[in-house]
C-alpha cells in the first residue's frame, strides 16, 4: 500500500494558505547538490542517529558497480551513501535499489587506503584527506582511532544508504528481495523522498523530508567474523527466532557502553522482554529509549555511560490529564533502591528516579536497574494498564 502524504499549508493572517507541489522542478544534478551542500535536510534522527553529523566528503565517488552520487561521513567513521533519483520511470524503481546495494558490496571490500585513493579522484572532493575532514568537526579526535573505526566499518559493510529523490512510491515488500540477497552486510537502508512547494504569490519555495520507508525486516540470517569481515551462514533451523532486527545505531550503543558484558547481555535480553508490552526502543546517538506505542510515552533512558535516567513520563500523562500517573511511575521506581528518590523539577520534564549515595545523588546504574528487572516490568505494566484507561 502507497504510503500517502497530506499538502502542507501556512498559516499567514488567520488564513490557511495551500502550499502548491512543484511537478518536475527536481533535475538530478541539482538534487546531488543540494543534499551535499544542506545535508541536514536529511532527516537522520528518524533513520539512524549514529551516523550524524553528516560531514560531505565527495560527489561522484568511482566504484566497480559505478559512480556513488554522494558520500558522508562522520567522526565515528560511519559512512554513508547517497543515491539521488527523479522517480518519473517506475522500471528504474527496483534497478536504483539494486544499484545502491551493490556499491556497498563493493566498499565492503575496500581498504582504507582504496577509499582515500577513489575519494581523491571524486568529483567535488576536498584536498583534505578523510582523517581531515573528520576532524574539523570533532576535537581531538585521534587519527589512529579514526582510521580503524572506518576499517571496521568498511568489512562490515556497516553503511547507512540513502535513495533521495522526488515523488518516491515504493512499497516494503518491493524491496525486501534485494535486501535479503545484501544480508551479509550490516547496513540500514531508507527511502527519503523531498517535496517541493511553492508559497503562492512569492517566488519562495518549500522543501519537506520525509522517509518513505526503512530497513525491512530480513530474513533471521547466522554470522561469523572472520579476519574481521562479516560472513553469511545458513541459519540451522532449530536455532530460528522471533528475535527483533536491531538498528545500526543501537548496536553502536551497545559498542561503547561503559558496563560489563554479563550486563550488557541481560539489557538486551531485558529490550527483547519489553516487546510484549507494546515498548519500542528508540536509539540516540548516545543512548537507548524505552517508549511505548501508547501516547508515545517515555519509560526512561539508558545511556552509554551505564546510567539510566527518566524524562518526559510525568510531563505526558500530565498533558493527558493524570499527572500522579507519571509521578507513581517515578516513586514506584525509586523504592525499588535503597535511598532511593525522585528528583523534582518545576519543569515536570525533567523530573527522575535517583538514588543518594556516599552523601551524592547520582543517577541509578543499568546494572542496578536490571537487577530488579523483575518489579521493574510490572510496575511498567501498572502504569501502561493506567494510561491506557485514559483513551477510554
Amino acid at each position: 500500500m502507497r504510503r500517502q502524504h497530506g499538502v502542507p499549508y501556512i498559516l499567514h493572517n488567520d488564513k490557511a494558505l495551500r502550499l502548491q507541489p512543484v511537478d518536475g522542478a527536481f533535475a538530478e544534478g541539482w538534487l546531488q547538490s543540494f543534499i551535499f551542500t544542506h545535508q541536514q535536510a536529511i532527516p537522520l534522527a528518524e533513520i539512524e542517529p549514529a551516523f550524524g553529523s553528516l560531514i560531505p566528503v565527495c560527489r561522484e565517488l568511482p566504484t566497480k558497480a559505478g559512480p556513488v552520487d554522494l558520500l558522508f561521513v562522520n567522526s565515528l567513521g560511519m559512512l554513508t551513501l547517497v543515491e539521488c533519483k527523479l522517480w518519473k520511470n517506475p522500471e528504474a524503481r527496483r534497478e536504483v535499489v539494486g544499484q545502491i546495494l551493490d556499491y556497498a558490496k563493493e566498499l565492503s571490500q575496500w581498504s582504507y587506503e582504496d577509499l582515500q585513493n577513489a575519494i581523491g579522484r571524486s568529483h567535488s572532493a576536498s584536498t583534505s584527506s578523510l582523517y581531515e575532514l573528520a576532524s574539523q568537526n570533532s576535537e581531538d579526535l585521534d587519527e589512529s582511532d579514526f582510521i580503524d573505526n572506518v576499517l571496521r566499518n568498511l568489512r562490515r559493510g556497516r553503511f547507512l544508504l540513502l535513495i533521495v529523490g522526488d515523488g518516491i512510491r515504493e512499497s516494503v515488500e518491493e524491496i525486501a528481495g534485494f535486501l535479503q540477497t545484501h544480508a551479509h552486510l550490516n547496513f540500514s537502508f531508507a527511502l527519503v523522498e523531498l517535496g517541493l512547494y511553492r508559497i503562492p504569490e512569492r517566488e519562495e519555495y518549500v522543501i519537506f523530508p520525509r522517509v518513505v520507508t526503512q530497513t525491512v525486516e530480513i530474513e533471521r540470517a547466522v554470522f561469523r567474523i572472520e579476519d574481521d569481515r562479516i560472513v553469511s551462514l545458513p541459519v540451522p533451523e532449530t536455532q530460528v527466532s522471533s528475535s527483533r532486527r536491531r538498528k545500526i545505531s543501537e548496536q553502536v550503543f551497545f559498542e561503547k557502553l561503559n558496563a560489563d558484558q554479563a550486563t550488557k547481555a541481560k539489557l538486551e535480553q531485558f529490550l527483547e522482554k519489553i516487546q510484549g508490552l507494546g515498548l519500542y526502543v528508540e536509539p540516540g546517538q548516545n543512548s537507548l529509549k524505552l517508549k511505548s506505542d501508547l501516547f508515545d510515552a517515555n519509560f526512561g533512558m539508558f545511556t552509554v555511560h551505564g546510567y539510566f535516567y527518566n524524562c518526559g513520563i510525568t510531563s505526558t500523562t500530565a498533558n493527558l490529564g493524570a499527572p500522579l500517573i507519571g509521578e507513581q511511575y517515578l516513586r514506584q521506581l525509586a523504592n525499588l533502591f535503597d535511598n532511593g528518590f525522585v528528583r523534582e523539577s518545576t519543569n515536570l520534564f525533567w523530573w527522575t528516579a535517583m538514588v543518594r549515595s556516599g552523601g551524592e545523588d547520582r543517577y541509578i546504574t543499568a546494572a542496578e536497574l536490571l537487577a530488579v528487572e523483575g518489579e521493574w516490568i510490572k510496575i511498567i505494566q501498572n502504569t501502561l494498564d493506567e494510561m491506557s484507561k485514559l483513551g477510554e
